[in-house]
């Protein structure tokens, strides 16, 4: 056999690819599934929400206009290393009137994602606004300055509270959200509602941004 300093360009190419096959293949392999990896991290990250709406009602939800509202939000909020990710919506049909299985689903599934801070944006009746409120669910938005317009403009239509954790001062918690357009496409209905933020966010910087623009 020549030795490989003397063979043609092809022949060393044919030499290694005969005598490195499996180290090949195996390279291959590996490569596949680390692309595969970086790939599925790549589409993880882009699943994970800008930020979240979680609005109480939505018994018949129309998917299509859910998705295009989600899109269209988002691109008015989204910064350039986040482009591919979108807001989320999700209703809850809680029905505090007359419970029922999907009102103790939806009611489980709200104090989960709070526990786990996958809460941002929150919209409910009143009366169960309030129940909430009183727990501590909800930021003080008073004391975000970036929202200083919004309760500025909105004075008339404030919540406000003393929790009963030692605080000697109302916080506003929330907003009434009789007068909000932006859920029109939604076809949400938003008459009686509070709108707020959650205590445990952990979206804060898009949440607040949400909360101004829900407001334009």
């Amino acid at each position: 056999m020549a030795a490989f300093k003397d063979m043609t360009f092809k022949e060393k190419i044919e030499h290694i690819i005969y005598y490195y096959k499996w180290h090949i293949i195996f390279g291959i392999v590996i490569l596949v599934f680390s692309i595969n990896i970086f790939q599925s991290i790549l589409e993880a990250d882009k699943n994970i929400p800008l930020m979240t709406f979680s609005l109480q009602g939505g018994e018949f939800v129309d998917y299509q206009k859910k998705e295009d509202w989600e899109k269209k939000f988002s691109e008015k909020i989204v910064k350039e290393e986040d482009i591919g990710r979108t807001v989320r919506v999700d209703f809850y049909p809680i029905n505090t009137e007359e419970p029922n299985e999907a009102t103790n689903i939806s009611i489980q599934k709200l104090a989960t994602y709070s526990a786990v801070g996958e809460l941002d944006i929150i919209c409910l009746n009143e009366d169960y606004y309030i129940e909430q409120m009183k727990i501590g669910a909800f930021l003080p938005i008073d004391t975000i300055d970036k929202l200083s317009s919004v309760i500025e403009e909105n004075k008339d239509k404030i919540v406000t509270y003393v929790l009963e954790d030692g605080q000697k001062e109302s916080h506003i918690y929330g907003i009434r959200a009789d007068d909000i357009k932006i859920f029109k496409e939604l076809e949400y209905d938003v008459t009686g509602k509070i709108i707020g933020i959650s205590s445990g966010t952990k979206r804060i910087d898009y949440t607040v941004e949400a909360f101004k623009l829900v407001f334009e």
